[in-house]
């Protein structure tokens, strides 16, 4: 079960903000961190991840353009 929730957020990570190979925890912003950890704690549902990471996407390349 566990491991089907960590795939299951994968592939929302990777389709969101179009991430290749495994996702590290110590790659991930802090905003999205904490929503695969609340995910994995079973306090979020898959459906309120996507919106909040849609939400935070524009900021979040906005960081990724900065760093490059």
């Amino acid at each position: 079960k566990g491991v089907a929730k960590i795939e299951h957020v994968q592939k929302i990570l990777k389709g969101i903000l179009r991430l290749t190979g495994v996702v590290r925890k110590d790659s991930m912003g802090q905003e999205v961190r904490e929503l695969y950890e609340q995910f994995l704690a079973g306090n979020l549902k898959a459906e309120s991840v996507r919106i909040r990471l849609k939400l935070m996407r524009p900021a979040l390349r906005m960081r990724m353009n900065r760093a490059q």
